[in-house]
């Protein structure tokens, strides 16, 4: 565990079993991370799940058909999936990438567009600041 539940991001392992495999199914996600409260580590019972994903083809309907998976899953919260290069408020795209905790792909897969994909630690999440920037 990295940093106690702020890596975690307030999860279960069960549900992190679930947000892995909702994402191991779509081959075009090459990155994922958590952000919002789960990834600051304040998350209440009723916090929603955060989730920015990118890859060269995600687009709006890779966000929405993910969206749909995670309706349909057992979670218990909701999930909100944005692709940063959707977003129309370049603050917000600021402060995903200097809070957001990516997730480490099942299988691991190569970023083609930006180079990233520096080692994951054992939580299956690297430290804030690796998000990159398309």
């Amino acid at each position: 565990m990295i940093h106690g539940d702020r890596a975690e991001g307030g999860l279960a392992p069960r549900h992190w079993a679930i947000v892995r495999e909702v994402l191991r199914g779509r081959p075009e996600v090459e990155a994922a991370a958590l952000f919002g409260s789960r990834a600051l580590g304040t998350p209440r019972p009723s916090s929603d799940l955060d989730l920015w994903v990118d890859g060269a083809g995600v687009d709006i309907s890779t966000t929405a058909s993910l969206a749909g998976a995670f309706e349909e899953s057992h979670l218990p919260f909701f999930v909100d999936v944005v692709h940063l290069t959707e977003a129309t408020d370049p603050g917000f795209a600021a402060r995903v990438r200097e809070t957001a905790w990516g997730i480490e792909l099942d299988p691991p897969r190569q970023r083609a567009a930006s180079g990233g994909g520096e080692g994951a630690g054992p939580a299956g999440v690297v430290p804030s600041g690796r998000v990159p920037e398309r």
